[in-house]
Formats: C-alpha cells, sequence, structure tokens
C-alpha cells in the first residue's frame, strides 16, 4: 500500500516508521506546527520524509487547492491521519481509495470528541477503547475497521493509557492497512444517532478541581483522569492551590460526622491524609503546593482542624480587610 502520512505528534512518527518496517511505501508525509504536549515537532516529521524517501509537506491549510494537488500527486491508496489541527475537508479524504485512517481514543460510537480517555476514567467505564476508523467530515463518524482494548482498573491512570496508546497505536494502524491490502478488513458503518452514540467535550485544567461534596471514588478517579502527564487535579489549603497527584479510597472503620473537605487523620508515618467526602474517605498520598513541589501530603497538611477546599466566605472577608488597608 502506498501512504500518506498527515498529522503531528509522537504517535504518528513511530506509526509512520512501524507502517514502512512492515511493507507498505510512505510516499508523502504532511504536518504543521505542533502543539507542546507532542513531543515532536517539524524536524520530526522532515527527518522521517527524509528516511523514507517521502515528499515532505508543510501546508498551513491542508485542505487548499495547491495543497490537494501536492497530495494528490503522490498518487496514494490510503492516508493516515493523527491529531491534525482543522477538520480534513472532502476534496483530501477522497483523494484515496481506501480513505484516510485515524486512531480515536474512544469506543466509537462512544466517547466521541475531546477528553475521552479521561472521561471513561472520570464516569467509571472498565475499559478505555482506542478505535480505528475511516475518518469524513463529521468528529468521530467514519465506519470503524478494528480496535483496542485497555481494560480499566482502581489503579489505572492517564498516563497508564498514554502508555498504552503509544504501544498500539502503531500497531493498530499497520494491521489496518494489512488488512486493507489483503481486502480481509471490511469498515463497519457507524450509527448517526441514538443510545449508543455519546459525545465527550473538552476538559480544562480547571475542571479537575475536586469538589468534596461528591463521593471518594468519583474524586479519585477524577485524580486518576488528571494526573502525569497533564495537569494534576486540585483543591485549596488555607486559600493557596493544593494540586493532587496520588489518592485511594478508604471506607471509615465507624459511621461519621463531617464536613467534606475536612481533615479525618493524619499519617505522618505513611505520608497519608485521610479526608472527609460525600461518601468515605479520599486518602491523599502525594501532593504538591507553589512551594513543595511533590512531596507527601504531610508535609503539607500537618493539622486534623485543617479544611481542604475555596472557603468563599472567608476569601470575601479577607479581600475586603484588604481593600479597607488600601483605603487607609
Amino acid at each position: 500500500m502506498k501512504v500518506a502520512i498527515i498529522g503531528r505528534g509522537r504517535k504518528l512518527v513511530a506509526a509512520a516508521r512501524r507502517v514502512a518496517t512492515k511493507g507498505h511505501d510512505v510516499e508523502v508525509v504532511v504536518t504543521t506546527d505542533p502543539a507542546d504536549h507532542h513531543k515532536v515537532g517539524i524536524p520530526e516529521f522532515r527527518d522521517l520524509a527524509a528516511d523514507l524517501g517521502a515528499r515532505f509537506l508543510r501546508p498551513d491549510d491542508i485542505n487548499a487547492a495547491a495543497t490537494v494537488r501536492r497530495i494528490e500527486a503522490a498518487d496514494c491508496d490510503v492516508g493516515v491521519s493523527l491529531n491534525w489541527k482543522m477538520v480534513i475537508e472532502s476534496e483530501v479524504l477522497n483523494l484515496f481509495e481506501h480513505g484516510v485512517l485515524n486512531v480515536h481514543a474512544g469506543d466509537l460510537p462512544r466517547y466521541r470528541g475531546n477528553a475521552t480517555a479521561n472521561w471513561a476514567i472520570i464516569e467509571g467505564e472498565d475499559e478505555v477503547v482506542f478505535t480505528l476508523h475511516r475518518m469524513n467530515e463529521a468528529l468521530d463518524a467514519g465506519p470503524i475497521l478494528l480496535k483496542a482494548r485497555m481494560e480499566i482498573t482502581a489503579e489505572t491512570t492517564i498516563g497508564d493509557v498514554t502508555a498504552f496508546g503509544e504501544r498500539e497505536v502503531p500497531e493498530l494502524i499497520v494491521r489496518g492497512l494489512n488488512g486493507l491490502a489483503d481486502g480481509s478488513l471490511e469498515p463497519r458503518p457507524q450509527p448517526e444517532t441514538g443510545e449508543d452514540v455519546l459525545r465527550c467535550y473538552p476538559r480544562a485544567p480547571r475542571d479537575s478541581r475536586l469538589e468534596w461534596e461528591r463521593s471518594a471514588r468519583y474524586l479519585d478517579r477524577v485524580v486518576r483522569a488528571s494526573t502525569r502527564p497533564l495537569f494534576g487535579a486540585y483543591t485549596y489549603l488555607d486559600g493557596e492551590r493544593l494540586t493532587v497527584w496520588e489518592t485511594h479510597v478508604e471506607e471509615p472503620e465507624t459511621a461519621v460526622l463531617g464536613v467534606p473537605g475536612q481533615v479525618a487523620d493524619v499519617r505522618p508515618a505513611d505520608g497519608e491524609v485521610a479526608v472527609v467526602t460525600g461518601e468515605d474517605f479520599l486518602v491523599l498520598e502525594s501532593v504538591e503546593t507553589a512551594d513543595s513541589g511533590r512531596t507527601e501530603a504531610t508535609d503539607v497538611v500537618s493539622s486534623h482542624r485543617a479544611r481542604l477546599g475555596m472557603d468563599i466566605t472567608g476569601e470575601i472577608e479577607r479581600l475586603r480587610e484588604r481593600i479597607d488597608e488600601l483605603d487607609e
């Protein structure tokens, strides 16, 4: 198969090299400026094209007529695209006999959209699924070819999912190309509507604030969905941001009465701090402040009288006091 590589990111570079080792010919490499989290940029894609003897394109707009003509000139059977920054329109998608393939980190038609693996962890799914599908102009709606599944346990983090994707995405693409080449793989259309279709919307760093009224199990999933390589879940201690990196859930030995966010137990021997939630305790293992760096929870939270979360009334009172001081 003659292949066009279109997109950004380390997984795509690895996939292109894997495709080439499996007997497919990469004829053209198309990329654009990377985002910070893509790890590789223009030089790596230029080197990829040189190593594989492929044409190298860096268009501002992949859908522009001049770019379409240059891709068409490569005469490829199929495209492979990851992380392109805008919608790839039908003029490009229709250049290839087998269309343009994409790997999406969601169990299509469920988990279309953004932050899909994070949402799967937060929602308590049993697995996260990477789906190889043929792209169309609708979001994550093209026919399905293959899926790769990863079990989600009570310890699974978004970092584990990222590592799974690094390993599995290149292999999933190779399996798809091989199946299209020998005719053993037939794309299966997705439903456009119905209860099986689920759309996910983006998550921003501020969305990982720990709401202590929620259950400890839910909060633990938020922590695991937000930890490295991402920005971390967070709360507040004495008005200062406290990033929470690692936690686990603990059922109290007896019934308890407490305010959500209240420290229930400080355990210096283990470095852990148990916090009251809407249900059960969330036990903080590692945390970080602007001054501390990542450290054990007891290095930052040492008092049973501590309360986690933003005290809005207290903050308003402090602001009023500060305003009065400035007026004076």
